[in-house]
């Protein structure tokens, strides 16, 4: 019984090493392989196809020196791998995007065309060769988001209403949990437009997604009013002065307020 116990442990040392050299054999054959012919062993396994690829002439094709006419490249097709290598689709599909003047989401990527659904629900089908020369802005690959306004108080706000506005609205955007800190953070006054004083307000809010940034400046402006409100100022109103004749002067507001 003792001498069985003893053999067991020494089987499977043994058993261990001869795994172990034969798998350092094993490597080194295929190390071997790829060093001399200067391809990898992999590269040969699990191939579908192989042959050679021609750019034919096609007008969608996108202009450039890789898809030159009559252009020919080496393939191999390889079984089961398509799905995982296509990073376009991986990555790029639903993504919001701004091409020329339309926003919307990645729907398709195909060969020939792309489609996108835009904000009113409707397909809008791109060939890739005016994708490949256009500019496109990815909208849903922002870290963050930009809080940039301009208000308007009017021309009888005071000094001292105006200090009081600014260092409130920026003291409120710094301390503002969603604000990155490590961008800048401004409210100055920078302008005496025709109708108003106007002030600037900028910082950078972290928010998931467009709907929630959206929630964010609601809540941000609503509270730059109650600041404006509480300086005892007013926003202005687009309004103009005229002289009479006389001498008098007569304040003319747009038809839309009433006097």
């Amino acid at each position: 019984m003792i001498e069985h116990r003893l053999i067991l442990p020494l089987v499977a040392i043994y058993n261990g090493l001869v795994l172990a050299l034969v798998s350092f054999v094993v490597t080194l054959l295929i190390t071997a392989h790829s060093f001399f012919s200067k391809v990898r062993m992999s590269h040969e396994n699990g191939i579908a196809l192989r042959g050679r690829l021609r750019i034919a002439a096609d007008a969608r094709m996108p202009q450039h020196d890789f898809f030159e006419q009559g252009r020919t490249f080496a393939c191999r097709i390889r079984h089961g791998a398509a799905s995982f290598t296509d990073d376009a689709k991986l990555v790029v599909r639903s993504a919001s995007i701004k091409f020329a003047d339309s926003v919307g989401k990645v729907d398709y990527i195909g060969l020939r065309s792309t489609r996108i659904r835009t904000l009113d629900r409707t397909v809008l089908s791109v060939p890739n060769g005016q994708i490949a020369n256009a500019s496109v802005e990815t909208l849903s690959a922002r870290d963050k988001f930009w809080f940039h306004h301009v208000i308007g108080l009017r021309y009888e706000t005071t000094s001292g209403q105006m200090r009081a506005i600014i260092d409130g609205t920026r003291a409120y955007l710094a301390a503002y949990p969603m604000t990155d800190q490590s961008e800048s953070v401004r409210s100055r006054f920078v302008r005496f437009s025709p109708f108003s004083l106007d002030i600037e307000m900028f910082a950078y809010v972290y928010a998931r997604d467009w709907d929630a940034f959206l929630e964010t400046q609601q809540e941000l402006l609503l509270e730059i009013m109650n600041i404006v409100e509480r300086a005892g100022a007013e926003m202005a109103l687009p309004s103009q002065t005229l002289h009479l004749a006389d001498g008098s002067v007569q304040l003319r507001r747009p038809a839309t307020e009433s006097p």
